[in-house]
């Protein structure tokens, strides 16, 4: 008899394959079955034909794209555990020289993509933009705003500049998820900015 409050019951009737009378209370299978089918399901899963699948799957544009949505999902349900982690990963020792390494060639790519006409009231404008974040994020008690490249930095087609009408301040989830695309759009500070798809 099905019962609301408990994962499985007994029902009337055994099943046809194996003559368990046991059910899963949420999709009323029999529980024996449907544990030894989620098993095959496992080991097939392991298997190197079926990684392989996989991994060429997700170096295809749909791939890349699904890879995408289903960690920025993940993200957002697990904001708190993706801080946590990231507090740990920065403060152990072996994540150091990586974490050096990353920052040098972001300051490096920063300073290259600075160009020589930026004079002192320009640079100024740069260094508000980047107070406004640090200000947001004091207000929100943690880093939940980046400033990001309208163009990026980095990118197979294109290469953006550093300078204030490429950057906005925009919350970090967004930026992690646009990564270094060049989504183009009619944005206030790139009025002439022809409408193009995603650029990978």
């Amino acid at each position: 008899m099905k019962v609301e409050d408990k994962p499985r019951y007994l029902s009337k009737s055994a099943c046809n394959r194996c003559g368990d009378k046991e059910r899963f209370n949420h999709n009323d299978k029999c529980c024996t079955c449907y544990i030894a089918r989620r098993r095959r399901i496992r080991e097939q899963e392991k298997s190197p034909e079926t990684r392989a699948r996989k991994k060429a799957y997700l170096q295809t544009p749909r791939g890349k794209e699904l890879r995408r949505k289903v960690r920025a999902k993940t993200y957002q349900n697990n904001k708190d555990v993706a801080r946590k982690w990231k507090r740990k990963y920065s403060k152990d020792p072996k994540n150091l020289a990586k974490i050096l390494q990353w920052t040098t060639f972001r300051s490096t790519r920063i300073k290259d993509a600075t160009p020589p006409w930026v004079k002192d009231d320009i640079s100024e404008q740069v260094v508000n933009i980047y107070r406004e974040r640090d200000s947001l994020n004091k207000e929100a008690g943690y880093v939940k705003y980046h400033v990001d490249h309208i163009v990026p930095l980095v990118n197979k087609k294109v290469c953006g500049l550093h300078v204030p009408s490429n950057l906005r301040v925009i919350e970090a989830s967004e930026n992690a998820s646009k990564s270094n695309k060049w989504i183009t759009s009619t944005e206030p500070s790139w009025p002439n900015i022809p409408q193009l798809k995603l650029i990978q």
